[in-house]
């Protein structure tokens, strides 16, 4: 029983989208974004007091996107959040800036191109076939707005979805992922990590390193 009443809130979230997949996620490998920022500490940590229920393997995954910038992730942070929950951590690092300039992205598509990689690598290195990320209310809110003023009309009012099954062309396998924190908002999880005494950074503008 958890006592902390955000703690409580994100761990049952994130339990009744498990208990919901079309597939069993029991004993199986799951791969979770990490940022050292509260929105994924938080999933991280949810997904580290359910897994015992479950049986799944826990991997923490962060990308090191060469900003040069602490306010926006921080690997010494994520460390000592896994060794806290008892986590397994695999790393990786790019240059978003750089692959920007070349591809000519901006720098939040950039970043999302280079995380994206990381992550189904991280899964295919490991096996896993699920990818954990932590997506809030309140990017919930900001996608769906953002898709209105391109354009989107109706269509984008549906937003992210909380399970997104995904096919991976290369190594022809499919992988889901989940986002079993769209109902949380983002103040939510800062509380969530201030009950468990995890160390956090404050994400800066949501290029989403979740």
């Amino acid at each position: 029983m958890i006592d902390q009443p955000f703690s409580r809130k994100i761990v049952s979230s994130v339990d009744n989208v498990l208990k919901n997949m079309p597939h069993s996620i029991r004993n199986q490998p799951v791969i979770v974004a990490a940022s050292g920022g509260p929105d994924s500490s938080a999933l991280l940590y949810s997904f580290a007091k359910l897994g015992k229920a479950y049986g799944f393997a826990i991997i923490a995954a962060f990308f090191d996107h060469g900003l040069s910038n602490p306010q926006y992730e921080d690997a010494n942070l994520v460390k000592n959040i896994v060794a806290t929950l008892s986590v397994q951590l695999l790393t990786g690092s790019g240059n978003a800036p750089l692959f920007a300039n070349t591809h000519k992205l901006s720098l939040e598509d950039a970043c999302r191109r280079l995380r994206y990689q990381f992550l189904v690598q991280s899964a295919h290195q490991t096996g896993a076939k699920y990818i954990a990320l932590g997506h809030t209310e309140d990017d919930q809110t900001e996608t769906i707005l953002l898709n209105l003023i391109r354009g989107s009309g109706l269509n984008g009012l549906t937003g992210m979805k909380t399970m997104t099954l995904k096919y991976d062309s290369p190594s022809e396998t499919e992988m889901w992922l989940l986002r079993p924190l769209l109902d949380i908002k983002h103040s939510e999880t800062i509380a969530c990590c201030q009950e468990n005494n995890l160390s956090i950074i404050e994400d800066q503008s949501n290029t989403n390193t979740q």
